[in-house]
């Protein structure tokens, strides 16, 4: 999952800003990569493993909505799922 947030403008060095707007949005290197390809008509499959938890289930339902076969996206029971 990608967090995503907006600043008023950019930090200087050393700076915390507040942030707003925050949203959550399904994505990864990984999931950006074979959605873009499936896109462009490419069959595409994703072998990776998200966490039993809320953005997991989002981001299963999100790929295999846009056509990315999750058939080898495994659940793992004892970790979380990864954002950035």
């Amino acid at each position: 999952m990608d967090l995503i947030a907006t600043a008023p403008r950019l930090p200087r060095a050393g700076e915390s800003l507040l942030g707003a707007n925050f949203i959550a949005i399904p994505g990864g290197k990984a999931g950006n990569q074979a959605v873009a390809a499936a896109r462009h008509g490419a069959q595409t499959a994703i072998v990776a493993r998200v966490g039993n938890d809320a953005f997991g289930d989002e981001l299963r339902q999100a790929l295999d909505r846009k056509g990315v076969s999750v058939g080898l996206l495994q659940t793992d029971e004892n970790e979380a799922t990864g954002v950035s």
